[in-house]
């Protein structure tokens, strides 16, 4: 493969410097999930600025962490921590008909694509690009 030379239609000039003005950038919405007791913007931050742990034992209806623990991480198939950070919410839980999603295909999707789903949804909506764009269907 050829090094690019001098100026291609398209490419940037390699001999140019990068501009060093950043261009601004306008956050119009977004969307996130909270670990812990944190269900809102306000009550992460106020976890933070409370200088809390959100962490906690992994939940027994999702993983027997007591079968996979042990405290050497070179260990292999073992997880070296009995704590992590959760979401509350139940994560089988997904108005497939509401993204057009047929029931046996939200079975088969994996939970975090369900959660992106749900996440990109919300950002769109915070951001107001649902009233300004009616023509985004789910």
């Amino acid at each position: 493969m050829m090094p690019v030379q001098g100026n291609q239609p398209g490419l940037p000039d390699s001999s140019e410097p990068a501009p060093a003005v950043l261009e601004p950038v306008a956050i119009v919405g977004f969307s996130i999930k909270f670990p812990g007791d944190a269900d809102s913007s306000e009550s992460f931050w106020k976890l933070m600025s409370d200088k809390r742990c959100a962490s906690s034992r992994f939940p027994k209806d999702r993983v027997n962490i007591d079968a996979f623990y042990h405290p050497d991480s070179t260990q292999l198939d073992t997880v070296p921590v009995h704590n992590a950070h959760f979401l509350k919410e139940d994560l089988g839980a997904f108005d497939a008909h509401f993204f057009s999603i047929t029931p046996s295909e939200a079975l088969s999707m994996d939970p975090q694509q369900r959660g992106l789903l749900e996440t990109s949804y919300r950002a769109l909506e915070n951001g107001k690009f649902l009233l300004i764009c009616p023509q985004i269907r789910f």
